[in-house]
């Protein structure tokens, strides 16, 4: 009895103890984590600002409008030339031909013109300066410059001035300003034809539109060169070159003008069609 009192009376201590313990408030877990101390406060660094909204994307080309104006010149010029050779191969009437050609040839300037203004203005900036691109447009600048000269010379002068050429005006300017247009197609051609690897992504159209001009500016060269060593002396080389002028060189011309026409559309596509990634 005894020694089962004691144990009993052992037992209702342990439990009035660990009862008095259970009452005692316990420290919380991790406070001294979650409690950051003043020092810790100090040293943290503050918030970032929050980051300005995205602009939204620009579905576009930039200086789209240039771009899409000019391209839309170009095609409008193509046109031009081709109405010209088509009336040269008919034998129509000196004026009506010559006001086709000075029409044509302002639209070259105006067009290469506002080219330059978009690479220099918005394409530039964007991608850093190529002078490669600068020097193509430039050289096709100045080849529409003396595409103006012939028709405007026998417009003004008639066939009366000495360096004229009867119905036609000065002859040697459209051989001259073709050479500028297919050096300066070249050097573009040759700059874009990492683009031809994949031709139907729509930012590589630029690049297919260039090799088009290029092709365009191959027949025409040709055909320009025939006409000019055949020019009778004074005024030209005057050599025979037994070429006919409908069997040969005006096909020439005409499909020339046409691909002219055709790479100019697909950049007029290429400016006014949205990117995949922009839809």
């Amino acid at each position: 009895m005894a020694s089962y009192n004691t144990v009993s009376n052992e037992h209702a201590l342990r439990l009035r103890f660990e009862a008095a313990s259970s009452r005692q408030p316990q420290p919380a877990m991790g406070n001294n984590e979650s409690r950051p101390t003043e020092s810790s406060t100090l040293l943290e660094a503050p918030p970032p600002p929050p980051e300005p909204p995205a602009p939204p994307p620009d579905p576009y080309v930039p200086g789209r409008t240039v771009i899409l104006t000019s391209s839309c010149v170009f095609v409008l010029a193509s046109v031009l030339l081709l109405i010209e050779f088509i009336l040269i191969n008919a034998s129509a009437d000196a004026t009506l031909i010559n006001v086709f050609g000075a029409l044509e040839g302002v639209g070259w300037v105006a067009g290469f013109a506002l080219l330059i203004d978009w690479q220099v203005s918005y394409l530039f900036p964007l991608i850093g300066v190529s002078r490669r691109a600068l020097l193509g447009a430039i050289l096709k600048f100045v080849a529409a410059i003396f595409f103006n000269v012939q028709p405007f010379s026998w417009l003004v002068a008639g066939d009366s001035s000495s360096c004229s050429l009867t119905g036609v005006g000065v002859p040697w300017s459209n051989f001259v300003g073709i050479c500028f247009f297919h050096s300066g197609n070249t050097i573009d051609a040759l700059g874009m034809a990492a683009g031809l690897r994949e031709p139907f992504k729509h930012e590589n159209l630029p690049a297919v539109g260039m090799w088009i001009f290029w092709a365009a500016t191959w027949l025409l060269i040709v055909a320009d060169t025939l006409v000019w060593v055949g020019t009778p002396d004074p005024m030209g080389p005057g050599l025979e070159t037994g070429v006919s002028m409908t069997g040969v060189i005006s096909p020439l011309q005409i499909t020339g003008a046409t691909l002219l026409g055709v790479g100019s559309v697909l950049y007029a596509y290429w400016a006014y069609v949205p990117t995949e990634t922009a839809k």
